[in-house]
C-alpha cells in the first residue's frame, strides 16, 4: 500500500508540474498534499514519505520530465556494449554498474543511498576510459597501417 500511495503522489505531483517538478526535496510537502492516508492514523502509512520508495518516482515528482530524461540519457548515452573485436572489461563494469542504477531507480528513493552518486560518477568515467582504449588503439592501427619507409 505504502508503494501504491507513493506512486499516486508522484503522479499527481507530475501531473501538477510536468516539465520540472517541484524541486528537490520537495517529495515529503507532496505526500502531505496528495497522500491517499493522510486521513488514516495507524502508524507505518507514512513510512518512506522522505524518498517515495523509489528513485524512479521521486525522479518523476520532483524533477519532472526534465530529470527523468537526464537520468535516461546517462543511462543510455554512457552504457558500452560488448565488443568482440577490443575484448576489455569495460562492458562487464557497465553492466554491473547499469543493474546498481537500476536497481536504486526502483527500490531506493534517497539520492545517496548505497552511494548512489558515486556508481553513477562510475558508470560515467567508465564510459570515458572506454573511449580514451578505443581512440589510442585506433590511433596505433593508424600508425601500423601507414607505409614504412627505409632510412640509412
Amino acid at each position: 500500500f505504502i508503494l501504491y500511495n507513493n506512486y499516486i503522489i508522484a503522479t499527481k505531483n507530475f501531473k501538477e508540474n510536468p516539465l520540472f517538478g517541484t524541486g528537490l526535496g520537495s517529495h515529503p510537502i507532496a505526500f502531505e498534499k496528495y497522500s491517499i492516508a493522510k486521513h488514516i492514523k495507524v502508524h507505518g502509512f507514512n513510512l518512506n514519505s522522505a524518498d517515495a520508495n523509489s528513485m524512479l518516482l521521486r525522479l518523476i515528482s520532483e524533477t519532472g520530465l526534465f530529470g527523468v530524461i537526464i537520468m535516461f540519457y546517462i543511462i543510455i548515452k554512457f552504457y558500452i556494449k560488448r565488443d568482440e573485436e577490443y575484448e576489455t572489461n569495460h562492458w562487464l563494469i557497465s553492466n554491473g554498474i547499469l543493474i546498481m542504477i537500476l536497481l536504486n531507480l526502483f527500490r531506493q528513493g534517497h539520492y545517496f543511498l548505497n552511494g548512489f552518486p558515486f556508481f553513477v560518477l562510475l558508470y560515467v568515467y567508465n564510459y570515458f576510459d572506454y573511449q580514451k582504449l578505443f581512440e589510442s588503439k585506433e590511433n596505433s592501427e593508424e600508425v601500423d597501417s601507414l607505409p614504412q619507409t627505409e632510412t640509412n
